[in-house]
């Protein structure tokens, strides 16, 4: 993933999103020169997407965000 303003003006879909994040994994996975920061920070902005958009629209009527008591 790139910039932030690339994630705005050209947004992926959630498949889309999720296949991205799933193929970094991997290319992360085999690549001796990423630190585990750099992969978690990473993550942490990709999964942060993921969920904004699963909450923002949600695919079947079973779906809903409940707080934590």
């Amino acid at each position: 993933m790139s910039e932030a303003c690339d994630i705005y003006s050209s947004p992926p879909t959630f498949l889309e999103a999720l296949l991205e994040c799933a193929a970094f994994i991997e290319q992360q996975r085999h690549d001796p020169a990423t630190t585990k920061a750099d992969v978690l920070d990473s993550m942490e902005r990709r999964v942060s997407l993921l969920v904004g958009k699963l909450a923002s629209q949600p695919t079947c009527a079973a779906f809903r965000v409940v707080p934590a008591p």
